[in-house]
């Protein structure tokens, strides 16, 4: 589905870091969302310009999953034997980024002397430091129509390895938490 393209760049596995993952959430009012509705998990994606080894593992996307599945089945959904029979489709991606920021480190020595130019120097140093991106997005689509109903989107740091049972049932659980019905 091309939402999913859409979302290169980012990763729903983060790890939940001291500040927390950023949340988003965007409901469109005109597609319902019937409590008690049926739903069928249709998918999920490792998208974005990196395809992130750790995200491409089979185990992360079941501790996903198991997260999703948790959570909608808290909201009072019923999970649908198939995709035919749901009324709600659940699809997320996820994805990382590496970005680039720039640092600089030294002293300037210097000042004014009296009237006129100042003597001064110093040695700075300018480098580069690359940190990882992460977060994913999370789509309740209406089975029927394929409107898109609710979309959440989250993004924090991501960490070298791949994000526990438990730091994934944190951070689904956050963004569940954003779903108006």
């Amino acid at each position: 589905m091309s939402t999913m393209r859409t979302l290169a760049g980012t990763l729903l596995a983060v790890s939940a870091a001291a500040c927390g993952p950023s949340i988003s959430a965007d409901r469109n009012p005109d597609v319902p969302i019937p409590a008690g509705a049926t739903y069928f998990l249709a998918g999920g994606a490792n998208v974005g310009e990196e395809r992130d080894a750790t995200l491409q593992s089979g185990i992360v996307h079941e501790r996903i999953q198991k997260a999703i599945h948790a959570n909608m089945q808290a909201k009072g959904f019923k999970l649908a034997a198939n995709e035919a029979a749901a009324t709600l489709l659940v699809r997320y991606a996820i994805g990382v980024k590496t970005e680039t920021s720039y640092q600089t480190t030294g002293a300037y020595a210097g000042g004014w002397y009296g009237y006129g130019w100042g003597y001064g120097g110093g040695m700075q140093t300018t480098y580069p430091v690359e940190s990882k991106k992460g977060g994913g997005v999370l789509d309740i689509v209406d089975a029927k129509s394929g409107k898109l109903a609710w979309r959440c989107k989250v993004e924090n740091s991501a960490g070298e390895k791949a994000p526990s049972q438990e730091q994934l049932n944190t951070t689904i659980g956050e963004m569940f938490k954003q779903l108006e019905m």
